[in-house]
């Protein structure tokens, strides 16, 4: 079975493939670390939209992690391993409202207020929740990275979430696409940097536009057309490449009419 491949610069450029792919029930699979969905903002986001739903004793365990200020002076390895330990049956949510932690009683009561959002529809409950997180603000001073920015993330977060009229069924569709994304025998989705060393029967390099590839933020031109020459030389057989607008730089001189 020939093995395919889409190659992109950045995340961000990936992520309306993995909607795509997901939509359309087309397994893929992610190299590295460049997932929508397995993003650490974007899952602790998820927990805390999860327990808005049902505190279930997952969504409970990813809020808890999460680096956001409800569960900020929390101690996470002791909390995470009495959790384990639970007895069976007994629910995680229980289990901290037991507890006489301080910090414990505030991460408790900041997921029994979010209840008060799950029947908006779910772009509007989705942005209120995110906003309680105070997720703007903690990652403002992000040094933005080109392959993945947090606050781009989240915005993609809330755009996906506008396609759909409830939480709850939002909550469905993102983990039928997490799933999605776990098969071996798929579309492989990586970013160029990602790809490196590795080969396919056919790959698409997708996003090939001017200050996608070479990226706006790139410090050395030389450098993103070495990321251009590592996509470039992915496939055995066939190469497919697509822009949108002014293709990128490095594609002039193989079109017929140069922009």
């Amino acid at each position: 079975m020939p093995s395919i491949a889409i190659l992109a610069r950045t995340n961000a450029a990936l992520r309306p493939m993995e909607d795509a792919l997901a939509t359309a029930g087309i397994k893929y699979r992610l190299l590295g670390h460049c997932g929508f969905w397995v993003q650490s903002e974007v899952k602790s986001c998820l927990g805390f939209l999860g327990c808005a739903v049902f505190p279930s004793d997952f969504a409970v365990s990813t809020a808890l992690r999460s680096p956001f200020w409800p569960s900020k002076y929390i101690k996470k390895t002791e909390t995470l391993a009495k959790l384990k330990d639970k007895p069976d049956g007994d629910l995680s949510i229980n289990l901290l409202r037991r507890t006489s932690d301080d910090a414990i009683h505030r991460f408790v009561h900041f997921l029994d207020m979010l209840k008060r959002y799950r029947d908006l529809p779910a772009k509007e409950c989705v942005s209120k929740i995110l906003d309680e997180l105070h997720v703007w603000e903690h990652f403002e001073t992000h040094q933005g990275d080109p392959d993945n920015d947090p606050i781009d993330n989240l915005k993609n977060l809330v755009r996906l979430a506008a396609k759909y009229s409830s939480l709850k069924e939002f909550l469905e569709y993102a983990r039928r696409a997490s799933n999605s994304s776990k098969s071996k025998k798929a579309v492989i989705l990586s970013t160029c940097h990602g790809s490196k060393g590795l080969e396919f029967d056919t790959v698409y390099l997708i996003q090939c536009n001017e200050g996608v590839l070479p990226h706006a933020k790139a410090e050395s031109i030389e450098e993103e057309q070495c990321v251009f020459f590592v996509a470039c030389s992915r496939p055995e057989r066939v190469l497919n490449i697509s822009y949108t607008g002014q293709p990128s730089r490095f594609l002039l001189p193989f079109l017929k009419d140069k922009i």
